[in-house]
């Protein structure tokens, strides 16, 4: 009954440990440094408590921070939350991998691209009107 147990500890601690070597190795290639904005958050309900009338639920707000690079804009959304939208920086200093810029830390946290788009493109026509099929955009 305990071989089963520490294998399955051990599995635990090769997936825990593969993701941490990840994290570094991705972390080690953002050598460029960019500003990032705070542009909006993104927000959630968590709740607490099991039994009927005694759950509490109260939101909760993921920072989405934009960031450009060469011209392309990148929101980068953070899986870091807070219960209170005030605590996050307005201005923030966002690590980037040259080579993939959608690789990025904010704040030692990873981000997670959830748009990208031309933003000279963006800007020269009208806010977005008449652009051309290179544009991306993935609110």
């Amino acid at each position: 009954m305990k071989i089963p147990l520490i294998i399955l500890c051990g599995i635990v601690l090769f997936i825990l440990l593969e993701k941490v070597f990840n994290q570094i190795s991705i972390k080690s290639k953002c050598k460029s440094k960019t500003e990032g904005t705070l542009i909006g958050m993104d927000d959630s309900f968590m709740g607490m408590g099991a039994a009927p009338g005694s759950s509490h639920y109260y939101a909760v707000y993921y920072p989405i921070y934009e960031y450009i690079v060469d011209g392309i804009s990148y929101w980068a959304q953070l899986k870091k939350y807070s219960r209170n939208a005030a605590t996050f920086a307005k201005t923030v200093s966002v690590l980037y991998d040259p080579e993939d810029p959608e690789k990025c830390f904010i704040n030692n946290t990873p981000g997670h691209i959830i748009s990208r788009y031309n933003k000279e493109e963006y800007d020269k026509n009208n806010g977005g009107k008449n652009l051309t099929l290179d544009y991306k955009w993935r609110p």
